[in-house]
């Protein structure tokens, strides 16, 4: 039997922050470091034979975690990236509501396919994730991974898993 384990990164400063990070790279904080330390614990006793991230550093480090202490080889691999967030990138709710009301008002009418200027729909990103995940666990068929990822994509991929 694959075991696949869908992580979210440990907490960033654009989580605290409020901003719409997406792609943009952003470190993770105090607390997003004892957030490792548990989870590096949690997997401990797992045997992972993998560990996967996206090469955005909040989820390299969160990956490394895991990496460091079950031995597993840890790859980044650029479809597990968070949503592209286009012309909205780095900004926050509040920021990208005043700067473009008409792009933001038409992605929360349909937030789930309305494909962002220079950016992504939050189902894209969902298919995007849902590809790279069935992809790896072909190549990973009867072994235990772990995987990093994001949340908006992780969302949009469980989403379309029951049906929305």
């Amino acid at each position: 039997m694959t075991r696949l384990y869908l992580i979210r990164h440990c907490e960033a400063f654009g989580n605290i922050h409020r901003r719409l990070d997406g792609v943009r790279d952003t470190d993770i904080t105090a607390l997003g470091q004892k957030q490792i330390g548990y989870l590096a614990d949690r997997f401990r006793t797992i045997p992972v034979t993998a560990v996967y991230s996206s090469g955005l550093v909040r989820a390299v480090k969160t990956a490394a975690g895991i990496a460091a202490v079950t031995g597993a080889a840890h790859t980044q691999i650029d479809d597990l990236h968070e949503r592209k967030m286009g012309i909205f990138e780095g900004g926050s709710w509040y920021e990208v509501k005043a700067v473009y009301p008409e792009t933001f008002h038409a992605w929360q009418a349909d937030f789930n396919g309305f494909v962002l200027p220079e950016g992504e729909s939050f189902r894209g990103g969902g298919e995007r994730l849902a590809a790279c995940l069935e992809r790896l666990c072909k190549e990973n068929e009867g072994k235990t991974m772990a995987v990093v990822s994001h949340s908006m994509v992780i969302k949009a991929f469980l989403e379309a898993l029951r049906g929305g």
